[in-house]
């Protein structure tokens, strides 16, 4: 039998994200880009392919290349949209980004908030951690281990429909019932 410590513990291994700081100063092709997208990843857990870049590409949720290359801005495009599409639908993304690139100061934007966040990650992982171990049973047993798995889907359901409501409010949609 573990403990909700046990599984709060190992879910909280994830691989270690790629910094804007790290990445190369020169354009890449998409077989690097996509080299270091996975870099550091399980192989079974490819986060990226090509035809998903290509699909992000035609939808305009990345800025159009200049030739073949990937700028390092298109590769942030990328790292924000490989995040936010664990939360939202493509379709939010393709609503939210584009209208963040027209900002004044769009790209060095977009890059200062994915710093921040990442620099933020650890304490608000040291947050989730603290009040999952308040909201779970620490024994993981039948029923016990069901009851974790139904507040943990409440917990899913409330955070998506909070990030909708974001998405919603800052990013509204241009056609009456698209959503």
């Amino acid at each position: 039998m573990k403990l909700t410590s046990d599984y709060i513990e190992h879910a909280t291994n994830l691989p270690a994200d790629i910094r804007t700081g790290d990445l190369p100063d020169i354009d890449l092709y998409m077989d690097q880009v996509i080299t270091l997208l996975g870099r550091g990843k399980d192989k079974e857990a490819v986060k990226v392919t090509k035809t998903m870049i290509n699909n992000y590409r035609k939808m305009n949720i990345i800025k159009p290349l200049k030739g073949k290359k990937y700028s390092p801005e298109h590769i942030v495009q990328l790292l924000l949209i490989l995040q936010l599409k664990n939360l939202l639908t493509i379709g939010e993304i393709e609503r939210m980004l584009p209208a963040l690139y027209n900002t004044e100061g769009g790209d060095v934007s977009l890059k200062n908030s994915y710093d921040t966040f990442l620099n933020q990650v650890p304490q608000i992982l040291q947050q989730v951690r603290q009040s999952m171990q308040n909201l779970l049973p620490e024994q993981q047993q039948g029923s016990q281990a069901l009851l974790s798995l139904l507040i943990l889907s409440r917990m899913q359901e409330y955070i998506a429909a909070v990030a909708t409501n974001i998405v919603n409010d800052q990013f509204p949609s241009s056609e009456k019932g698209k959503k």
